[in-house]
């Protein structure tokens, strides 16, 4: 709830954009794909751990745009 409230604030602020939002929502979108395919056994640990390392650097691009 905390996260959210936050959210919400930094918009309201203009500390963060609607393209943020977006790219959050598809952050989201693939991360539940994935956790799908992880508990089906589709997707290896090491895939797993590019798609953690891929998100975290597009979150620190995200920060450091700002």
């Amino acid at each position: 709830i905390g996260i959210l409230y936050s959210l919400i604030i930094l918009r309201y602020l203009n500390m963060i954009d609607e393209r943020t939002f977006h790219t959050i929502e598809v952050i989201l979108d693939n991360t539940s794909h994935l956790m799908e395919s992880i508990k089906r056994d589709m997707v290896s640990q090491n895939d797993s751990r590019n798609v953690i390392s891929l998100v975290d650097e597009i979150i620190q691009k995200l920060i450091h745009n700002k």
